[in-house]
This record gives C-alpha cells, structure tokens and sequence, in this order.
C-alpha cells in the first residue's frame, strides 16, 4: 500500500500512522493549520522548562559561591574561638559576617552556632547561610527557592605543638627543626574545614 502526501515527490510505504517518524513526516507536510495550533500550544510550556533549566544552573552556580562564603566564615569564627573570643554576638557573627561578606555573599546575616558537636566533629563552630532567590522566567512553576549552605569548622587541641620560630634551637623532643619552639602553655589549637 502506498501513500501519497500532497506533495507529489514524497511517496510513504506502509503504515505511517503506526510510527513515530511517519507522524512527524504527517506534521511536516501538514498544509491544514493543525501543526501551528500544536506549536502554540507546547511552546510556552518549552519555554518554561528551558527557563527552569537556565534558572536552575544560576541557583547552583549562587550555591558555590555561597559555599567558598559559609566556608570562609566558619574558618573565620573558628579563628575567633581559638583567640578565646566565644561571645556569638559580639564576636562570632562579625567577624563570619564579613568573611561571608568579603567572599561575595549578600544574604541575610550568616547563622552561627557554638559549640558545635555532631558524628563526625566534637568541638567546632558551624555557620548556615540562607540566601533566597526569586523566580524569574520560571515564575509558571515555583515562586522562588533558597539556597542554604553550611560548613563546619571543628577545633581541635594540640598537646605538645612545635612552632615555627626565628629564635634558637629546640630541645624539646619530638621537634625536629632546628628552628622551633614552643608555646609557653604548652599546648595550642588548630581548626579544620569540614562541609556539612
């Protein structure tokens, strides 16, 4: 069986309507209307989805850059703790505000939490930043999001540190630098970033 489309060059074998690429063939050579009002029809829902998409990958992209923020603000308060600075208020918040601030972040003030202690840190600080985001192109199917990020910075003791110094030999063992000394209490603190 043979069809014949209105265009007398184009001959169709077989049963077009049964495949998928004899509809689309049907479409193309359409000449009543039909295929436009289809078009009109699922184009603004395209144009949605591609929003969406385009959308979702600026929200991810803010999510990065929010996470360097948060990053260097946990370090930043931790810095503060091991200072023996523990006030969140008047010390924590600060100085995590302008390191989030200083790393591009332009949200609400960063949330911080001391001490903080979870499975995998026992003695740290942790900071959560909130940004909210509107919809734009995707405004058809969510109003907007926020992106939160955290981290944590976990503080540990040292119990015999060595610290590099410009003086004159160690004779403390386990030091094996010519060049260290250590510190008068005998002990000092180091902080480490872990992404929560």
């Amino acid at each position: 069986m043979a069809l014949t489309s209105r265009n007398p060059s184009c001959t169709f074998y077989g049963n077009p309507a049964g495949s998928l690429f004899g509809a689309i063939v049907r479409y193309f050579y359409d000449n009543s209307g039909a295929s436009a009002a289809v078009v009109a029809i699922t184009l603004p829902v395209l144009i949605g989805f591609g929003a969406l998409g385009a959308e979702t990958g600026l929200w991810y992209n803010i999510k990065l850059q929010n996470q360097s923020a948060a990053d260097a603000a946990a370090i930043s308060a931790a810095y503060q703790v091991i200072a023996g600075k523990n006030n969140i208020a008047a010390d924590l918040i600060p100085a995590a505000s302008e390191a989030a601030a200083q790393n591009g972040y332009t949200g609400p003030t960063p949330a911080v939490i001391y001490p903080y202690s979870d499975s995998a840190v026992s003695h740290g600080v942790a900071v959560a930043l909130q940004q909210p985001q509107k919809a734009l192109l995707s405004a058809l199917f969510t109003s907007g999001v926020t992106v939160a990020n955290q981290a944590v910075a976990a503080i540990e003791v040292l119990d015999n540190p060595c610290i590099l110094a410009l003086g004159a030999k160690s004779s403390q063992p386990g030091c094996s630098s010519a060049r260290l000394a250590t510190t008068s209490t005998g002990s000092a603190s180091r902080s480490f970033l872990r992404r929560a």
